[in-house]
């Protein structure tokens, strides 16, 4: 890995790219960034608030703002994004190009036991697994558009997760 790459880990609601990102980055000594809490910071928002009061687009807009933050430093980072920061594709294009773009992957009935509907506003009133399958074949070829490498984490542990992902970045 260059040294002054920034390891960006993309995937579905769920899948486990935050716990995985904040492992990671301890492993390997580098600084952590997670989108979703950092717009939750500055916005003095939860994420699912922010989508019901001022709607979707604006916070896409507020998410692209801050992925590109993110990125800008020099200094090698591991970045939790949100799922749906591959909808943008100048941030496809960046995360392909400019990073170590890591799709997490993990089976639909794995992540729908483990979501937490209350904080994911697209999924709330819903069919959890309907909807998961239907964003999973709306986003699915956009990352894999956007990763240089998928690590599918399907039936394992966190623990065994987060050795998979990082067998796979040396």
């Amino acid at each position: 890995m260059n040294l002054n790459q920034h390891i960006v880990l993309i995937g579905m609601p769920g899948v486990g790219k935050t716990e995985i990102g904040k492992s990671l980055s301890k492993i390997m000594g580098v600084q952590y960034i997670d989108i979703d809490y950092n717009i939750e910071i500055k916005e003095s928002q939860a994420i699912n608030e922010i989508i019901n009061k001022r709607g979707e687009e604006v916070f896409r807009a507020i998410e692209k703002k801050e992925f590109d933050l993110a990125i800008c430093g020099n200094e090698s980072s591991v970045i939790s994004t949100g799922a749906g920061v591959i909808l943008d594709a100048e941030n496809r294009l960046i995360i392909k190009n400019r990073t170590m773009g890591i799709h997490i992957k993990s089976s639909i009935k794995e992540i729908a036991n483990r979501i937490d509907v209350f904080n994911r506003p697209l999924l709330y009133n819903t069919n959890k697994k309907k909807m998961l399958l239907d964003l999973w074949n709306e986003r699915n070829y956009f990352y894999q558009e956007s990763c240089k490498l998928e690590v599918d984490i399907s039936s394992l542990s966190l623990k065994e997760s987060i050795e998979k992902v990082y067998s796979k970045i040396l």
